[in-house]
């Protein structure tokens, strides 16, 4: 949490137990989207079919430069993303939805 809204905002937030409400949350960038009750259903169904169009190998692959990125240095983290763009830029998944697109666009 300190990453996302500092130091002092965290502190005193988890040391108050305060609520805070959907705006501010979104405000201070604890969520990123904000929806009245009416439209969670759909705002959930839109978001669960945009995360499973990602293929699984990309996905995981985010999820481990993400960590990596709280541990690593810039330089060493720079060089992990590089190499793994070029590894899934090479994977048949990739290579399959880019000619799949080529052919689309022809």
């Amino acid at each position: 949490m300190p990453r996302i809204v500092g130091r002092q905002r965290a502190f005193e937030l988890m040391s108050t137990n305060r609520t805070v409400s959907a705006e501010e949350a979104l405000a201070i960038g604890l969520v990123s989207k904000v929806t009245d009750d009416a439209g969670f259903d759909e705002a959930l169904q839109t978001a669960a079919v945009k995360m499973a169009a990602v293929p699984s190998g990309a996905a995981q692959a985010l999820k481990r430069l993400l960590h990596a990125g709280e541990l690593e240095s810039l330089e060493a983290h720079l060089e992990d993303e590089a190499k793994t763009i070029a590894a899934l830029a090479a994977h048949p998944d990739t290579l399959e939805k880019l000619e799949a697109f080529s052919i689309a666009r022809s």
